[in-house]
């Protein structure tokens, strides 16, 4: 089938001295870079693509272990974002594909200095669904 997907971070401060690593890191996975001032002249970073979202590219033979079946390596993208990131700040990273009318993928990353989380608007939907019903043993088919 045809997966069709796009990526994009939301607008993000970095540590004092951390631009050329940023840009290196997202230059070599591939996504685009845009950056602004905020109202208080803080500047904010923020990537995206038009595309799948693969981490940092594996060189070589790609691992047996993949775990996303993607040739890259998010969490090790991951940790080089934690190290520019400001302290005080978060990196929410959207990701929504299709594929056909098969299924829809939308998830969001959240990255800070030191911690990642993934959270699935599927599964948040059929929780609350379950919680609306009043059913915690709801469930349903969302992929086919």
């Amino acid at each position: 089938m045809d997966y069709q997907c796009k990526t994009r971070s939301n607008y993000f401060a970095i540590r004092e001295g951390r631009e050329a690593k940023l840009k290196a890191l997202l230059d070599h996975c591939g996504l685009r870079m845009w950056k602004e001032n905020d109202p208080y002249g803080v500047t904010r970073y923020a990537f995206g693509v038009d595309g799948d979202f693969v981490g940092i590219p594996y060189r070589g033979t790609i691992p047996e272990e993949d775990p996303d079946g993607c040739g890259g390596d998010r969490n090790a993208f991951f940790r080089e974002l934690q190290a520019v990131i400001s302290e005080d700040d978060a990196v929410i990273i959207q990701e929504v594909g299709t594929e056909a009318l098969r299924y829809f993928m939308t998830e969001a990353t959240i990255v800070t200095s030191k911690e990642v989380q993934f959270i699935s608007l599927q599964k948040m939907a059929v929780r609350e669904a379950a919680e609306m019903l009043s059913n915690p043993r709801f469930t349903t088919r969302l992929d086919y």
